[in-house]
């Protein structure tokens, strides 16, 4: 763990600045809710697999199909949150874990946002499911961690931390 993160201050004004121990409090409920998260996503896969294999009609739907896709990607965001308070902010893999932490969180959200979008168009506007309409659902979801990735890369600022004798956590 580091010692003097960029993230706390010292200064008389205590509704701006987190002191060393909210700041480590506030690392060990990241890491808490995180391991939280990763057994959660980890039960609801176990399950999906133990329902494809005995009952795999009605599993093979295309909301279930999302969130076993969005437990993947947050499985995959909470791993990298686990790992990311450990590693120099100014060095390559930090860099690499915050591409992976923004890309895997829209992904997750984006689809959530499918499953609530397919219903709609289920019972609202009558669609019946479609092969079609499932590609552009993951179209949508492939685009949307693309941006997330590719956006910060061209119209990002080149700043990295304000003060470069700091040593700072990744994210």
């Amino acid at each position: 763990m580091f010692t003097n993160y960029e993230g706390y201050d010292n200064r008389t004004d205590k509704w701006v600045y987190f002191n060393h121990s909210e700041w480590q409090g506030l690392i060990i409920a990241g890491k808490i809710s995180a391991c939280v998260s990763f057994i959660a996503n980890s039960f609801v896969l176990i399950l999906h697999a133990f329902m494809m294999w005995y009952k795999p009609v009605i599993v093979n739907r295309l909301s279930l199909r999302m969130i076993v896709l969005s437990c993947i990607f947050n499985m995959l965001y909470c791993a990298c949150q686990l790992v990311s308070d450990d590693i120099v902010s100014a060095s390559f893999p930090c860099r690499v874990i915050a591409f992976v932490l923004i890309a895997s969180d829209t992904m997750a959200c984006m689809c959530l946002t499918m499953v609530g979008l397919n219903l709609v168009t289920i019972f609202v506007f009558k669609v019946s499911r479609s092969f079609k309409l499932e590609l552009f659902y993951y179209f949508l979801i492939g685009v949307s961690g693309v941006m997330v990735v590719v956006i910060p890369l061209f119209v990002g600022s080149p700043r990295g931390p304000t003060n470069p004798n700091v040593v700072s956590s990744c994210w």
